[in-house]
């Protein structure tokens, strides 16, 4: 004769043994994992896991915006001021006398202070 009592007491047993099993398998798998990571005798170098082949969409993938993209240009900015470097009329290096420059070229800075507008500087430089 067993009592109701026993008998709860035997189903939760094997169901207490049943999950105590499944939890490690679990530890062991884990355990196994964890290893990757922790084992000292490995090399930093070494692979550890083999490399995935990306997928590529049409064959090979370029940085940047794709195909037919309507590009962006910032603006041109307008210079506030208008600096032109001293004239000398002879050359530093050779003394030659400089008639009028042949070229004329434009270097914009823009210049943002603290606390103050932004000013924009073209910085004119002349090559002879």
């Amino acid at each position: 004769m067993t009592c109701p009592d026993c008998e709860e007491l035997r189903r939760r047993v094997e169901e207490l043994e049943v999950e105590n099993e499944r939890l490690r398998f679990e530890n062991a798998d884990l355990r196994r994992r964890l290893t990757f990571y922790e084992n000292a005798h490995v090399a930093p170098s070494q692979r550890r896991f083999p490399a995935r082949k990306r997928q590529s969409v049409g064959g090979r993938r370029y940085p940047g915006s794709p195909k037919g993209h309507e590009g962006k240009t910032r603006p041109r900015l307008k210079p506030d001021v208008v600096k032109a470097p001293e004239m000398r009329g002879r050359c530093e290096r050779c003394g030659a006398p400089l008639g009028e420059p042949c070229y004329v070229d434009h270097h914009i800075v823009e210049e943002i202070p603290n606390h103050q507008p932004k000013m924009v500087i073209d910085y004119l430089e002349f090559t002879w």
